[in-house]
């Protein structure tokens, strides 16, 4: 993945398509075996047979593995799934077969070479997605070449009806991509505007499955924002505002039918922040509620345009100044840091 999680029906639809039957893959060798059931939920045996159709070298062990993607990825497994509470591959020791005979193994979440390395985190649900179950032949003790694949069919894991994925709370990251600014008004001077940049963290508030449509709750944002050139205002023009503004305490909720809200507090007074603010520290918060819509299947949580204004405020003059931002966000899901 690019850092992003993009969450769509059309993901699963797309799964969903691959439930007649698992299909050959292009490009890999087509070895014929069978895979039952047609379609598996996150909690179900999933079995694979191949019968052996030709003379094999001696003490050669054979054996399926199995590896899921969530759709619409690269097809990382390890990132497609990081925090997610479920298993996204199997993997064996291999057996010998010999012609005639039948090679029959039944794969569980959290069995097969998990279970033999006896790791403490095993996971005993499948992650839902695509999964590539491939008959392979492994090399003998004596050879330096890898494993070979000899077939490879896919195999649709859906979440069936009461089933959900366990998830470990993870952090979530807000990032102020290029075109981000924040402009400062004032009735009878000229709008001040900078570029400004900043990383936000916070925490999700309820699990996001991989493959689902969901609403995105982000709690407990926190990080800075950062002003690049701010110009004084010619009422106050000893006064520079501050380099960076401290965020803490903030929230962004996107929903699956558009709207995004970022409710941001900044610390500091309005004042302080326009530039012309009492001298000393930063005393106070500036609480901006930004807007805006995205399309979960296009652009995703990737890039939201999101504006907002902070209550009118008093300048010394006895004027009324004004702040307001238009954001540039990219809200990332992935746990990365």
């Amino acid at each position: 993945m690019t850092g992003v999680v993009r969450i769509t029906v059309a993901a699963v639809a797309a799964a969903c398509v691959l439930a007649v039957a698992p299909v050959a893959q292009a490009g890999v060798p087509n070895t014929p075996f069978s895979v039952t059931p047609a379609t598996a939920s996150t909690s179900s045996p999933i079995t694979a047979t191949w019968k052996v159709d030709r003379g094999l070298k001696r003490g050669q062990r054979f054996g399926f593995e199995l590896y899921t993607v969530a759709p619409d990825t690269k097809g990382n497994a390890s990132d497609d799934f990081a925090g997610y509470n479920c298993t996204w591959e199997f993997t064996m020791r291999g057996r010998v077969v010999r012609k005639g005979r039948t090679l029959r193994v039944t794969m569980r979440p959290g069995t097969g070479y998990h279970e033999r390395m006896g790791w403490d985190r095993v996971w005993h649900t499948w992650c839902p997605g695509t999964a590539r179950i491939q008959l392979v032949r492994y090399p003998l003790a004596d050879e330096s070449s890898t494993t070979e694949t000899l077939g490879q069919r896919t195999l649709p894991i859906t979440l069936a009806p009461g089933e959900t994925i366990p998830f470990d709370q993870r952090s979530a990251k807000v990032t102020l991509l290029a075109g981000s600014t924040l402009t400062a008004t004032a009735a009878g001077r000229p709008d001040r505007s900078t570029p400004v940049t900043g990383v936000l963290r916070g925490s999700l508030e309820a699990p996001i499955a991989p493959v689902s449509r969901q609403d995105v709750h982000v709690a407990g944002l926190t990080g800075a924002l950062k002003p690049a050139s701010f110009a004084p205002d010619p009422l106050c023009p000893g006064t520079s505002t501050p380099a960076r503004f401290d965020v803490s305490g903030s929230r962004l909720d996107a929903s699956v039918k558009g709207p995004v809200t970022l409710a941001l507090n900044l610390g500091g007074a309005a004042s302080q922040i326009f530039g012309c603010g009492p001298p000393g520290g930063l005393t106070g918060t500036t609480s901006l509620n930004l807007t805006g819509t995205y399309d979960p299947k296009t652009t995703g949580l990737g890039s939201i345009a999101l504006t907002g204004n902070a209550p009118a405020f008093s300048l010394p003059d006895g004027t009324q100044g004004g702040l307001a931002a238009n954001l540039l966000v990219n809200v990332d899901l992935s746990g990365r840091p």
